[in-house]
């Protein structure tokens, strides 16, 4: 079974004073399986598929927008009944992935357990399109290293679950982003508070609070809390401070 779902991750990014700005979407498509398999007559040392699926993914239409990343994610559980009186190996896969178990039995039977699971960044251009896209089999195998035939084998309980995650965003890219390197933030919907020269004793405070949005340099925006504080009467000062950081301006007065 196979599904797809589209989800949005964050709003639309603003960068003051440059032409405009992206939505951050997420496409998300999963491939579910439930795989089985069973032989009960093996008189070989071949490698023997016990089953073997491969997951099929949509590409990314480049109509949506702009892919910026492709990342396949999977996890895998299984188990394996294998009889006889003889020894060998059994292994689950997929991309990256394996777990391979063996067993040596005189007769009888015994289960071996797989787990699997991971991730990999794919090759965007290898992605974009309007076909299809698969980074292989999800598959078991069992090999019969020695003992007696005939073997036999069967699946337990298994289960895959792959995904395909894309990134990306419509509309045009930030302007004069910043270098990842560099931690920098631009203040959108700020509101600008003037403050008025007070007369009185030094003590007297006006504080102002405020929220703004921030945007980082990997393009995700958070809320940041703000404040100001004008200090006494002969410094008409505003000091600004955030959650993320501080700036400061000073204008002295006579």
């Amino acid at each position: 079974m196979q599904t797809i779902s589209t989800i949005a991750t964050c709003g639309l990014l603003l960068a003051l004073g440059s032409t405009p700005a992206r939505a951050g979407l997420m496409s998300i498509q999963t491939a579910s399986f439930n795989p089985s398999g069973a032989n009960n007559n093996v008189t070989n040392g071949h490698v023997v598929t016990v089953f073997s699926v491969t997951p099929t993914f949509n590409q990314f239409d480049p109509a949506l927008g702009t892919l910026t990343a492709a990342r396949l994610q999977w996890n895998a559980t299984g188990s394996l009944t294998v009889f006889g009186n003889n020894e060998g190996i059994a292994t689950m896969s997929y991309a990256t992935s394996s777990d391979t178990e063996s067993w040596n039995i005189y007769g009888g039977s015994t289960v071996l357990n797989f787990s699997i699971s991971g991730s990999t960044l794919l090759d965007l251009t290898t992605v974009t399109g309007t076909g299809k896209v698969s980074d292989g089999a999800f598959k078991e195998t069992y090999q019969l290293q020695q003992g007696f035939f005939p073997a036999q084998f069967s699946t337990g309980p298994t289960n895959g679950t792959i995904t395909l995650e894309y990134d990306y965003y419509v509309g045009s890219a930030i302007q004069d982003a910043p270098e990842p390197s560099t931690f920098g933030y631009v203040l959108t919907g700020l509101a600008l508070v003037a403050l008025g020269r007070y007369h009185g004793s030094p003590k007297n405070q006006s504080r102002v609070l405020w929220t703004s949005r921030a945007i980082d340099s990997s393009g995700f925006s958070f809320a940041i809390l703000s404040s100001a504080t004008h200090a006494t009467d002969r410094d008409s000062s505003l000091t600004t401070s955030g959650a993320f950081g501080s700036a400061s301006s000073k204008n002295r007065t006579s």
